[in-house]
């Protein structure tokens, strides 16, 4: 728009370049006149053409005078914008030399910190790996004179379990021969009773002295009975203080062994000590590691960004040049345009001054509003490309983040250690599809369905699928067969206990139910373990905390060993955070209108191997006595008041009786679908 600052043509600078036109008469001459007034004719038009000629010779030097100021605006533009684009690449280089010099002496300087620490770090391992040595030392002395302790312990508490049982035989013997006297004296004063009877009789129909000495003799019968009672109390009463004893002197070894647990107790935890120790020196070691390489993706970043500067400035030029190129099109067209003005002034009257003016102007604000709307429209286009382009590299960025934390975790779960149980999928698959599940429970309605009435469809509701039955005319024939089969079949005694079952327990899912038989077993009962697919754990751990453990570990069920197998994190707290955003807070809701987190200190502070830990929990079942049935998928249970419940596995097999059935197949429970059939859950 600037190279038309010098085209401001002046009307008043037209009309006085042209010579003043003499009024001419209008009555018609003599023939000489008539020739004459030809002539001034056509001297006029001469004039006239003359003026044009040189009015036209003018416009065009303007013309000229404007392209060529153009042309120099846009050279020194062009000048200026090239100086400027050489000193912002010096610039750029400079400081991208600057930065790269002092990434490098960072990146040089950080590398030196870091083998320093490495090698404080690898001496200080060296230490640690020397103490933990002699911690292993003193652990394995420690073991094996707690393991001669423990033996000593054992030996002891069965020969004090063994001298109980003697004392106890012997006081049952010694109750057994008491009572024996007791019947024995009983029946030897009853036959002294009935004897001075007799006598009495006799002396009372002898004399009454007789009667006398009969009533005497008796009174001495039961005195001699009362004084076998006490003695034999006062035996019971001393037996029983020496058992008392005994208990005393049990519970006080007891307590020497229980010391003894307590000081190996407390040897372990100083172990974890050293342990925890060691762990959090290797997490500092990472978390320097992470510093470090946080450090250089910072380089990395600010390497991006002055890319991304160099290349906005690009098209920012590129732009540039596209609007100089489209104005001296504009140019161009101006000029031809304005030499067609030209012409068209040569060939036809001319007009008034006003009416050239009026043309002009007109002409002029043309060609302004056509050429601002050109730049604007030049501008939106370029505005529209950058956006465009900031656009795909912000789509691009966003392809790359939009995958959320969660997500990213779950696809580098290990695909062939999935397994059929509990959490035993953790893949992003399943978690979507656990999502979609959850969403038609949540969005499904709750419906009323008696199963009392003998309606089988209610308001259109079906009845539930009946995979607990009690009514004899449902469920598998061959598993009520096999209970009246077993039943009529037992004796006396086996009906009365029940002995003609198979197994006094079946467990209904095996990856959280192994724990419960494997009690149930150690305890002496006989247990039965199905499970749909293969027994065996996941590989992604289980968070636990060491309480819970030591109770399995009380109840036999694992031992330490297990344990130290099978842990493989620990940390000493975890995080709980309820807040809307993501970020560091202080105080309650109400004070940062965040949110508020806690630390809770060894609650699930422990990842556990499931298949570690149910591999161990498995084969100690085994061992005690107990039966696994790994893939094979239950089709229905019977349950009778009178014979006992079966379990129908299909083709695996006969079904199977039990006193007892423990469901623990989980969230997807057929039997839990059946007892909670229309029911929404309440959370």
């Amino acid at each position: 728009i600037g190279s038309y600052s010098s085209l401001n043509f002046n009307n008043a600078d037209v009309s006085n370049s042209v010579n003043p036109i003499p009024k001419v008469s209008t009555e018609v001459p003599q023939t000489a006149a008539k020739l004459a007034y030809e002539r001034q004719l056509e001297s006029q038009r001469q004039l006239e053409e003359e003026a044009a000629k040189k009015v036209a010779e003018q416009n065009a030097a303007r013309i000229e005078a404007a392209r060529i100021a153009a042309e120099e605006v846009a050279s020194r533009l062009a000048a200026e914008e090239e100086v400027a684009k050489r000193v912002a690449k010096e610039e750029a280089a400079r400081i991208a030399a600057q930065e790269a010099e002092a990434a490098k002496k960072a990146v040089e300087k950080e590398t030196a910190r870091i083998a320093a620490q490495e090698e404080a770090a690898r001496i200080e391992s060296a230490r640690i790996a020397a103490l933990e040595e002699t911690a292993k030392k003193a652990a394995e002395e420690e073991a094996r004179i707690a393991d001669q302790e423990k033996k000593a312990a054992e030996e002891e508490a069965a020969r004090i379990a063994a001298e109980e049982e003697a004392t106890r035989k012997a006081a049952e013997e010694e109750a057994a021969r008491i009572a024996a006297e007791e019947k024995k004296a009983a029946r030897i004063a009853a036959e002294q009773e009935a004897a001075a009877e007799k006598e009495r009789l006799r002396i009372l129909s002898v004399e009454a002295e007789s009667k006398q000495r009969g009533i005497l003799q008796a009174k001495l019968a039961f005195d001699a009975k009362n004084r076998q009672r006490k003695i034999a109390e006062e035996a019971r009463l001393a037996e029983r203080e020496r058992i008392l004893a005994l208990s005393v002197e049990a519970e006080s070894k007891q307590r020497g062994i229980l010391e003894a647990k307590l000081i190996f107790d407390a040897k372990d935890r100083e172990r974890k000590i050293t342990e925890k120790l060691r762990l959090a020196e290797r997490e500092r070691f990472r978390q320097l590691g992470a510093e470090a390489e946080a450090k250089q993706r910072g380089i990395l970043q600010t390497k991006l960004a002055i890319d991304r500067k160099a290349l906005e400035s690009r098209k920012v030029k590129e732009a540039e040049e596209k609007i100089i190129a489209e104005e001296e099109e504009r140019a161009r067209i101006a000029r031809d345009m304005k030499e067609d003005t030209s012409q068209a002034g040569t060939t036809t009257k001319f007009e008034t001054s006003s009416t050239v003016k009026t043309s002009y102007e007109s002409t002029k604000s043309s060609f302004v509003s056509r050429d601002n709307n050109t730049v604007m429209t030049k501008e939106r286009t370029l505005s529209t490309a950058i956006t465009a382009e900031e656009n795909d590299d912000e789509e691009r960025l966003w392809q790359v983040k939009k995958k959320c934390k969660t997500q990213r975790i779950m696809e580098k779960a290990q695909v062939e250690g999935q397994t059929g149980g509990a959490g035993g999928v953790s893949t992003w698959e399943a978690f979507l599809r656990a999502e979609e599940n959850w969403k038609k429970l949540r969005d499904s309605e709750p419906f009323e369905y008696d199963p009392k009435l003998k309606r089988s469809v209610q308001n259109g509701v079906p009845p539930p699928f009946q995979f607990v039955t009690t009514d004899g005319a449902l469920g598998n024939p061959a598993s009520w067969k096999t209970l009246r089969d077993q039943y009529s079949s037992a004796s006396d005694g086996e009906k009365e206990g029940e002995k003609y079952l198979d197994f006094d327990v079946v467990v209904c899912g095996g990856t959280l139910g192994i724990f419960i038989a494997t009690a149930l077993q150690i305890k002496g009962h006989n247990v039965c373990v199905i499970e749909g697919g293969e027994l065996r754990g996941r590989e992604q751990e289980w968070n636990i905390s060491m309480k819970e453990m030591l109770e399995l570990v009380e109840l036999k069920v694992l031992t330490m060993d297990d344990l130290d197998a099978a842990i493989k994190t620990e940390f000493p707290a975890c995080r709980s955070g309820f807040k809307n955003e993501e970020v560091p807070t202080k105080g309650s809701y109400f004070e940062n209108g965040v949110g508020y987190e806690c630390f809770t200190p060894d609650v699930l502070n422990l990842g556990v191997a499931p298949s570690i830990l149910i591999e161990n929990v498995k084969q100690r079942f085994i061992q005690s006595g107990g039966i696994v049935k790994e893939k094979t998928p239950i089709k229905g249970i019977v349950i009778s008041d009178n014979y006992g419940g079966a379990v129908d596995i299909g083709d695996k097999g006969e079904p199977l009786t039990t006193r007892l059935i423990l469901d623990c197949m989980g969230n997807n429970s057929p039997i839990s679908r059946q007892q909670r059939y229309g029911l929404k859950p309440d959370g």
